[in-house]
């Protein structure tokens, strides 16, 4: 069988996503944010800050089957209601109702963030 990046991403644990993403991101010049040790800080924050140009993302991430907590829906839709050059989302291979997808982060991250 032969391995797609559809199909790797679908069995990929998301620290293996988050990795993805965080090296893309420092390859094309943002700097990145990520809390190692979440335990002693408030719940929700999103797992992936990138920054570059005047432009902030924060992504949430999930595998497949990842649960999102209240706390870090709470944090993506206040961050979501900032505006110009700013994106705040969840990240799932195979994307629910209103997340987006890595590949679509990835294009994200390669092309920034415009007003939508």
């Amino acid at each position: 069988m032969t391995t797609t990046a559809r199909t790797w991403q679908t069995y990929a644990t998301e620290a293996m996503l988050q990795d993805t993403l965080r090296v893309a991101a420092l390859r094309t010049g943002h700097i990145v944010y990520h809390t190692h040790d979440s335990r002693r800080s408030d719940p929700g924050f999103p797992d992936l800050v990138c920054a570059k140009d005047g432009a902030l993302l924060f992504f949430e991430i999930k595998k497949q089957k990842g649960r999102v907590s209240p706390y870090q829906q709470a944090w993506i839709d206040v961050l979501s209601t900032i505006g110009f050059n700013v994106r705040a989302a969840i990240v799932r291979p195979d994307p629910k109702p209103g997340e987006i997808s890595v590949d679509a982060a990835l294009s994200l991250i390669a092309g920034g963030v415009t007003d939508d």
